[in-house]
């Protein structure tokens, strides 16, 4: 499993999505996150800047760890 460097305040990540095609978009953005900084992101602490994509930011929240609850749960059964 890779680790990735993920930076909350400058919505920056190492991996490299971020690295190829993330970056070249502004704080304000949405384009600009990836998986790993949606993850990391405290919805009731959004940045002013991105604060408007809370909901949107929610859903892949909720994708991303919905899809791992389900493998975690035919893996027990």
């Amino acid at each position: 499993m890779n680790k990735y460097n993920t930076n909350i305040k400058t919505l920056s990540c190492s991996c490299l999505d971020w690295q190829e095609s993330r970056s070249q978009y502004g704080l304000s953005d949405p384009r600009r996150l990836c998986k790993h900084i949606i993850k990391k992101l405290d919805l009731n602490n959004l940045a002013f800047e991105i604060s408007k994509f809370k909901e949107s930011i929610k859903f892949y929240q909720e994708k991303e760890w919905g899809g791992l609850k389900k493998v975690l749960i035919k893996s027990l059964n």
